[in-house]
């Protein structure tokens, strides 16, 4: 293996019109490419500061078969790339042998900490070459390309780790992401993103992130979708195995303010034992208006259970740091629909919850929004209210009884008159249901059974 030259394009210029060589890759060329069209782009390629390319040679002709390469070279990881352009020699082992020399050569750099590669999920020889040196299958970006990761032993775990879903979030995710990239901290953190089998471009975004920081990521991408309560729980739970100190949370479709929102309340917590979990007042974004609001009205700084119980969801969730010490997800948290409020609930059995007041972030609603959709449907969204209670009670051995009993008691008169002041074409008889006590206490049952 030798640096590449500009002499080299003599050799490979052919190799861009072979549709073989290019069969498993995204890049190929979209144009016939001539010598000196091959010619003037090695030239500028190998001025690019953050690249590093060189040519695969036989070791004892030194005939040049193929290419080996570092791009996106950052201070902690960069992108590896691999071709062998010479199809005589495919299946012989050089593709192999080039990745390992690579490897012994930059080794001992810091941009060695994080290697990552795209490769066609159907190059299955490929992939067991990448798998040999280290590589790990993390997920697909595309139907086209697999990322695979190398990572090097951490010496020290995060300090704290960023929480985040996104499911379809292609028009936020980068300013969740760039909302983290901007925090100004002095301890180690990194981001947990799960994404849910998106259908739109969110994993390409999410990928030209990464690229920047790929040290900060533990992506999390599935092959099919689970549904957001069990994504929360797969993100949560890979959360906790990094053995952080403290979780924050951010959802792909909010965003952070405050590039001190992290220090601020990792600092808080750190010099009060005695605060299980902090969060702050937040913006809310009405996406389709654009106008931009007070979270809400917080009537005090201090929070306990019966707090939590008796005040419902009013905690915005990207404003939300916890401890990880102490702190684990009951069998029941993938069940319910509403995790931000199981989680607060949790949380405060460790410790009083408090508040800071300081606009950090914005909480954006918009019509994909899981929050949107719960809250059209308001029936829904009580029940599910009504289940986490029963659950919440069942865990603390009723502890806090009788302050669900009311609790859910308002909940059913809400619901009762939320259905019986509707506008609705519903006949007589089927109001009447709707209205009824007991209709809504079979409901609960089957919600719950």
């Amino acid at each position: 293996m030798r640096d590449l030259t500009i002499a080299d394009a003599k050799t490979s210029w052919p190799w861009r019109n072979d549709a073989d060589v290019w069969q498993y890759t995204g890049s190929r060329p979209d144009r016939a490419i001539t010598e000196a069209i091959e010619t003037a782009w090695l030239e500028e390629a190998l001025q690019r500061p953050n690249e590093r390319r060189y040519a695969i040679c036989l070791t004892d002709t030194h005939e040049y078969i193929g290419n080996v390469q570092l791009t996106h070279i950052t201070a902690r990881g960069a992108q590896v790339h691999l071709f062998i352009g010479v199809k005589q020699y495919w299946g012989s082992g050089y593709g192999r042998q080039a990745i390992a020399a690579l490897l012994q050569l930059i080794d001992h750099l810091p941009e060695s900490e994080v290697l990552y590669l795209q490769v066609h999920p159907d190059n299955t020889a490929a992939i067991r070459l990448y798998q040999h040196a280290g590589f790990v299958p993390v997920g697909h970006i595309s139907s086209q390309q697999l990322l695979m990761e190398r990572r090097k032993p951490s010496e020290s775990n995060p300090t704290l780790s960023v929480f985040m879903m996104s499911y379809n979030h292609a028009a936020f995710i980068g300013q969740a992401l760039q909302g983290v990239f901007d925090q100004q901290v002095d301890f180690p953190i990194e981001i947990v993103l799960g994404d849910d089998a998106s259908t739109d471009d969110t994993r390409a975004v999410i990928f030209r992130y990464y690229q920047q920081r790929p040290w900060l990521f533990r992506l999390i991408l599935h092959d099919m979708n689970i549904g957001a309560c069990f994504n929360q729980m797969v993100v949560f739970k890979t959360c906790k195995k990094t053995n952080a100190k403290y979780i924050a949370i951010c959802e792909g479709d909010d965003y952070w303010t405050d590039p001190m929102k992290l220090h601020k309340q990792v600092s808080l917590l750190e010099s009060n034992p005695q605060y299980s979990l902090c969060f702050h007042d937040a913006w809310l974004l009405l996406n389709k208006s654009g106008t931009m609001q007070t979270y809400g009205l917080f009537r005090q700084d201090i929070y306990k259970t019966v707090d939590i119980l008796k005040t419902g969801a009013f905690i915005p969730s990207l404003s939300i740091v916890f401890r990880v010490e102490g702190f684990d997800f009951p069998s029941w948290f993938s069940r319910t629909s509403i995790g931000d409020i199981a989680l607060v609930l949790m949380n405060s059995l460790q410790g009083d919850i408090i508040l800071l007041r300081e606009k950090m972030g914005v909480y954006r609603k918009h019509e994909k929004g899981v929050s949107v959709e719960m809250e059209a449907n308001q029936i829904q969204l009580s029940l599910e209210s009504v289940k986490l209670l029963h659950y919440f009670n069942l865990h603390t051995q009723f502890e806090y009884d009788h302050i669900i009993q009311e609790v859910n008691k308002a909940t059913l008169y809400r619901m009762k008159h939320f259905v019986a002041y509707q506008n609705t074409s519903d006949t007589r008889p089927l109001r009447q249901k709707l209205v009824s006590p007991d209709f809504w206490r079979r409901k609960i049952r089957e919600l719950i059974s």
